[in-house]
């Protein structure tokens, strides 16, 4: 058992790009879905699914690796909308205790329902994942399991999430049987204040907690973990008319804070962005022609300190990042196909011209309106 580098550890920004608008479009967007209405910000906020009642949605994330795919349906019910999302990416790194060779706790089934109350819409969602092996006598037993409730609430000024997640893994090898498990909870709230016919101002939140811990009977050991996120930010969005808007979103603060901790090792590693920068622009050339561009210039701080064999050190880094994105979207009758493309296309044109073996799209995103 390797105590020492027991997780790996994915620090998630407020900007939330992975989960919250159209993949594509908020890639192409500077990574500011969390200051936008997008059909699927029901991911955090599940109330507002009744907003999208009837669609069919793709996410082609990578050329040709079809489980990095995800593929979506909302269904227009008498008394509400029910959705179903399949191979969801979990964005769960679990911790580097062991070989999982044969299990991943990497793709999700979504289930939804939400429906309209009075002058309010609730929703909910429920997700499950499953991966097992067995490797007989001599050959181990490896199994994944992961489940997650979200419930909100959501008006035309407000949207309100609540998750809670499980997720539990397990490895049996001869007389070694190692388990991580613990849960996690979360809130996720953004409010729409108007200022004029043009310019709206976006506070959003996010606060997660997650305490797992890993048991192992090899020589009976065992590791606590805690993990803790916190973000605020501040958003504007300007519609200049109709078919043109600029947003930009500021990250004012965010916060990530791992502690781990055993008979031999407590170690702590914390991230601290002040501030983020997510910007963009969409602007409509034709009906059926949208041009995004989007920057993203983050600075950060992060530190780890740990205390190994009554040992200590600390490190500390403070960096700076910074990215453009670019994008189309294209309408298509009731398709809508998004796409973010290669920046070496403004300079060299498309490969059918240059004869360059790079893509001309890196993500696209598909989507029936019905």
């Amino acid at each position: 058992m390797r105590f020492k580098n027991l997780l790996m550890v994915v620090i998630i920004g407020l900007g939330l790009t992975h989960a919250l608008a159209t993949e594509t479009r908020v890639g192409s967007l500077g990574g500011t879905g969390f200051f936008i209405r997008d059909e699927t910000n029901i991911f955090y906020f599940p109330a507002t699914i009744n907003q999208y009642p009837g669609l069919v949605i793709g996410e082609l994330r990578a050329k040709g690796v079809d489980d990095s795919y995800s593929f979506g349906i909302h269904l227009p019910l008498t008394n509400g909308t029910f959705g179903i999302y399949l191979n969801v990416p979990t964005y769960i790194n679990p911790p580097d205790f062991a070989s999982w060779e044969h299990v991943q706790m990497a793709r999700k089934m979504m289930l939804f329902y939400g429906r309209r109350l009075n002058t309010l819409n609730v929703g909910f969602h429920l997700s499950y994942l499953y991966d097992k092996f067995d490797g007989g006598d001599d050959g181990g037993k490896e199994y994944s399991l992961y489940l997650s409730f979200g419930a909100g609430i959501s008006s035309e000024r407000f949207d309100i999430g609540l998750r809670a997640e499980f997720p539990r893994m397990r490895q049996e090898y001869d007389r070694d049987n190692t388990t991580w498990s613990g849960f996690g909870i979360g809130l996720f709230g953004r409010y729409f204040q108007e200022i004029n016919q043009k310019l709206t101002f976006i506070p959003a939140l996010h606060i997660f907690l997650e305490p797992t811990s890993i048991i192992s009977n090899e020589k009976d050991q065992s590791l606590d973990m805690n993990t803790f996120r916190l973000g605020f930010g501040l958003g504007a969005k300007y519609q200049v008319n109709e078919n043109n808007f600029v947003i930009i979103g500021t990250e004012i603060l965010g916060y990530d804070r791992l502690f781990f901790s055993s008979e031999s090792i407590d170690s702590t590693k914390t991230s601290i962005v002040f501030p983020g920068i997510y910007a963009g622009i969409e602007s409509s050339l034709k009906r059926w022609l949208k041009v995004r561009v989007g920057a993203i210039q983050v600075f950060k701080r992060e530190s780890q300190s740990e205390e190994l064999n009554s040992q200590s050190f600390e490190k500390t880094a403070y960096y700076s990042g910074f990215k453009m994105t670019f994008g189309l979207g294209i309408l298509l009758g009731n398709f809508r196909l998004d796409a973010t493309f290669n920046e070496s296309l403004l300079f060299e044109g498309p490969n059918i011209l240059n004869g360059s073996n790079v893509p001309l799209a890196n993500k696209i995103s598909l989507t029936y309106l019905f």
